[in-house]
């Protein structure tokens, strides 16, 4: 995939700051996405916190509509003077997303300190149990 400027796949382990980067960064009529702010939206009256494990449907259905939005991405070459910033917790994932779209990797892994993992020794905890079901991406 051709580089595309102003595409950003901005990815880390839970706290390590994603959400506060693109905050700092966005402009109104950038497009954002963010898993967790998306599993708010669908899950129960948007009660989730992060933090908390997602139910499959609620997790899976999130995945769903960000492969569906990284195909789509995928096909068009110029969003005019949008930006896309694609919050993503995996570095793995973020990088064959960022290839995809042509993006730009951003990895905040390291930064604040945060650790490469959470305390249960696996990075993206929240999304390991969708990723089981029907060959989701995560």
């Amino acid at each position: 995939m051709i580089a595309r400027p102003g595409r950003f796949v901005i990815c880390g382990v839970p706290n390590s700051g994603k959400s506060t980067y693109v905050r700092e960064r966005a402009r109104p009529g950038d497009l954002v996405w963010d898993l967790d702010h998306v599993a708010s939206v669908i899950g129960y009256g948007g009660s989730w916190t992060p933090g908390r494990r997602l139910s499959w449907p609620v997790a899976k259905a999130a995945l769903v509509m960000r492969d569906a939005l990284v195909e789509w991405l995928a096909s068009v070459e110029t969003l005019g003077d949008a930006r896309v910033y694609l919050i993503i917790t995996d570095p793995q994932v973020a990088k064959d997303c960022a290839e995809i779209i042509g993006a730009q990797v951003v990895d905040l892994s390291g930064r604040n300190g945060a650790l490469r993992a959470d305390a249960s020794g696996s990075s993206s905890w929240r999304w390991r149990d969708a990723q089981r079901h029907e060959g989701a991406v995560i």
